[in-house]
């Protein structure tokens, strides 16, 4: 059983010897955990078989700050003395299983009602659904030859005739009900004309009944969506999803094809099976401004300060993050001192992007919300100056996920989780992550993530005030949106 106690900051100050007391025998007590709220999670081992006495802990706790102590006992009634005011805190403690459970889901979670405990699950499952080497080949009604690649396929005719090839997927049942989004790009398209097709068919092929179709000839981007309806007399007869191509008197090379449950096409991402993931918890501000130090940008307190020797643009270093395409972002800092005229905002970014291209974003300070395009891994902040010997000051920079600046909160060091996907998972099968407690949640902002655009399932504790703050404002603004009063 986890006992919890809260204590208040200031309750326990440096130098205070704490005594854990039973009435009963506490002969199952291993250890205790101290959450601060900065996010670092420091672990005590009992030296002591019976945990009577815990001993010297001073270097786990700072003054004025609030923490959170866990003991791991199997029964009874404990009590915690602070010794140095020796007030006591007593009292039967529920099991967590009492406390609010909260759930969310995404590729990108954020958590708005989080408490400084540890994650209570966290499940996996791939976005995309189509592996192409995946696709069962079938049948073709002439010379149409196919090269399957990565990510798509390349499909040439020598013929001047319109001929096709035919490939069986899933079976319906695996996504009878649920609207599906198919998405690709295409790289060429230089034949006579070039379509895609989807529908229904039976296992061999021949019965085949087309649903949705889109012209490939001269386009960049396929995207279509449909539901899957086994009681559709298109599927009548029929075990399986079918896709067949047709080209003529050329070459069709589509890639990052993608289908994904929902009626929106999202940004690319490969599928996924017997491969690693890297899941990672934070705080709400994802952005570590430490990393920009250099020549051009030092720091004093919370202050950073960047500096130009010269006219012209001056650089900090590039800051690592992890930013997937197609993310909402707001970006913003607090400018404390400046003695020049600059290009544009006070603080701009350099982006760097996963696949080796870069260009430049001008949102700091500024009401608009960035969505980058691809994958960002980097951002370097920069300062355009007009005046020699300029210099600009900033504190409080902050990077976070949405549509909306809210306050500064400082950054945290993430925690990482790497994940082994188990092989021979099937189209958005899911699967439950083992070391989940090694994991822990903010209080009450948390940001989670993970490198593959998984689809995450997390189980959290809530923290209870900012829980019902946040139904409340879900209510009000419930009612707000009827026209009733609140």
């Amino acid at each position: 059983m986890n006992i919890i106690v809260d204590l208040e900051a200031g309750t326990i100050k440096d130098g205070t010897e704490v005594v854990f007391r039973s009435p009963v025998d506490c002969s199952q007590v291993t250890g205790l955990k101290v959450y601060h709220d900065n996010g670092i999670v420091d672990e005590f081992m009992f030296a002591d078989a019976h945990g009577n006495n815990v001993g010297d802990i001073d270097h786990l706790f700072a003054e004025n700050v609030a923490v959170k102590v866990i003991l791991d006992v199997t029964t009874g009634m404990a009590f915690v003395q602070n010794a140095d005011t020796n007030a006591y805190l007593e009292g039967r403690f529920d099991q967590l299983a009492d406390s609010i459970v909260n759930e969310a889901s995404g590729s990108i979670i954020t958590l708005k009602d989080s408490s400084n405990r540890e994650l209570q699950g966290l499940k996996l499952k791939g976005k995309n659904l189509l592996r192409p080497s995946d696709l069962t080949y079938l049948t073709t009604n002439g010379a149409l030859t196919e090269e399957k690649t990565d990510t798509g396929l390349i499909l040439t005719n020598t013929r001047d005739t319109k001929d096709f090839r035919l490939y069986r997927w899933l079976p319906i049942s695996a996504l009878d009900g649920k609207t599906i989004t198919f998405s690709a790009k295409v790289k060429r398209a230089d034949g006579a004309s070039s379509d895609m097709l989807f529908g229904y068919g039976s296992a061999d092929g021949a019965i085949r009944n087309s649903y949705s179709g889109n012209s490939l000839r001269d386009k960049n981007d396929i995207v279509f969506t449909y539901k899957v309806d086994s009681t559709l007399e298109l599927a009548k007869d029929c075990e399986y999803l079918i896709f067949w191509f047709y080209a003529q008197s050329g070459t069709v090379e589509f890639y990052d094809i993608q289908i994904e449950i929902g009626s929106t096409a999202t940004p690319y991402v490969p599928y996924f099976s017997g491969e690693g993931v890297t899941v990672k918890v934070m705080g709400k501000n994802i952005l570590n401004f430490d990393e920009a130090l250099n020549a051009n940008c030092t720091k004093d307190g919370d202050i950073y300060t960047i500096v130009n020797n010269g006219n012209g643009r001056r650089f900090g270093n590039t800051i690592k993050v992890f930013i997937p395409a197609g993310s909402k972002l707001r970006i913003n800092c607090e400018i404390v001192e400046t003695n020049t005229t600059t290009s544009g905002l006070p603080l701009q970014y350099s982006v760097k992007y996963e696949d080796g291209g870069s260009a430049e974003i001008y949102y700091t300070n500024h009401n608009s919300v960035w969505i980058p395009t691809k994958t960002v891994i980097g951002l370097q902040p920069y300062i355009d100056f007009r005046d020699e010997n300029g210099y600009t000051k900033i504190r409080n920079s902050q990077l976070e996920f949405g549509e909306v600046v809210t306050a500064y909160e400082p950054y945290i060091e993430p925690q990482t989780l790497v994940v082994s996907v188990p092989d021979g998972l099937s189209a958005g099968e899911q699967f439950e992550v083992d070391d989940f407690a090694q994991l822990h949640t903010y209080k009450p902002n948390t940001t989670i993530t993970n490198d593959v655009g998984a689809i995450m399932e997390v189980e959290y504790v809530a923290d209870t005030k900012a829980y019902i703050d946040n139904k409340f404002t879900e209510l009000q603004n419930a009612i707000l949106a009827s026209g009733a009063n609140v």
